[in-house]
């Protein structure tokens, strides 16, 4: 069943948080290891699972997850360009792409942009694609710095890297 490949792919990925996917474990336990922000969608786009951290970090209950698309958690254009990046991805990782982990936005219950570094694992799971996603809050300064041309430059003022 679903909830089955969720704990499965989440279980995969080693993030701890298949326990509170499947229901197993105890609540003493998952308090002692930290929990990572996740969610799990399918090859559509369409979240499987969301975990309470998440939900928490962009204001979402759990009612309100339960159908939603990934691209309600984007502004456009990326909205509307993900659900094709995600059916066909093209084998060059953009650098500034969540598949390359960059700082990305996600939009929150509220409708505002919070940064975050998504860290995104594919699993197939019987004859399902589910992503796994990791987040990480992160920060608008950081964004940019992933973004900065970066220069190395000699003792002469020359550029030798770039």
């Amino acid at each position: 069943g679903g909830a089955a490949a969720v704990a499965a792919a989440a279980a995969a990925d080693g993030s701890g948080a298949a326990q509170g996917a499947a229901g197993a474990g105890s609540a003493a336990a998952l308090a002692d290891e930290e929990i990572d922000s996740m969610m799990v969608t399918d090859a559509r786009g369409r979240l499987v699972y969301m975990n309470s951290d998440l939900r928490a970090f962009l204001g979402y209950s759990p009612k309100e997850v339960a159908r939603m698309d990934l691209s309600k958690l984007m502004n456009a254009p990326y909205s509307v360009l993900h659900a094709k990046w995600m059916k066909d991805p093209s084998p060059r990782v953009p650098q500034q792409s969540c598949r390359c982990g960059a700082t990305v936005v996600m939009v929150d219950a509220r409708g505002q942009a919070r940064p975050v570094k998504p860290r995104i694992q594919t699993r197939e799971v019987g004859d399902s694609v589910l992503h796994v996603v990791r987040v990480e809050p992160s920060c608008w300064e950081r964004g940019l710095d992933e973004r900065r041309l970066a220069l190395t430059l000699d003792g002469e003022g020359r550029i030798v890297e770039a």
